[in-house]
């Protein structure tokens, strides 16, 4: 299986794992000092300037908390395209008209070392 087919399957598996909320399956696909960018940082941090949650185990916990916060948001991939180690994501929103544009950035291990989330 080539590299591209990887990332792309792991792209996927991360959305779905998302869905399901399931934090330990999630927890396999990020790298210890993962960096995640989001708008909706302010929903469970409201004093966060730079809406940015960094290490894998402050991401899992902002995950956790943001969940009452902002609902089971639930994506449906509609595109992906890959650039080198980057996974460019659109997906659907349900209930939502709006679409979310992620950036997986995976380091040569297939780690997830930057994710970068904006709502449009």
């Amino acid at each position: 299986m080539k590299f591209e087919e990887i990332l792309r399957q792991m792209t996927e598996e991360f959305i779905d794992h998302w869905n399901r909320w399931d934090f330990d399956l999630m927890r396999s696909f990020l790298h210890e000092d993962v960096v995640v960018h989001s708008p909706l940082v302010n929903l469970v941090y409201p004093d966060a300037e730079a809406q940015v949650v960094k290490g894998r185990e402050q991401v899992l916990d902002y995950w956790r908390r943001l969940q009452p916060e902002a609902g089971r948001m639930q994506f449906n991939l509609e595109s992906l395209e890959k650039v080198d180690r980057k996974v460019y994501a659109v997906s659907g929103i349900e209930g939502d008209s709006r679409k979310l544009f992620s950036e997986f950035h995976y380091n040569e291990y297939g780690k997830v070392i930057e994710l970068v989330f904006n709502y449009r």
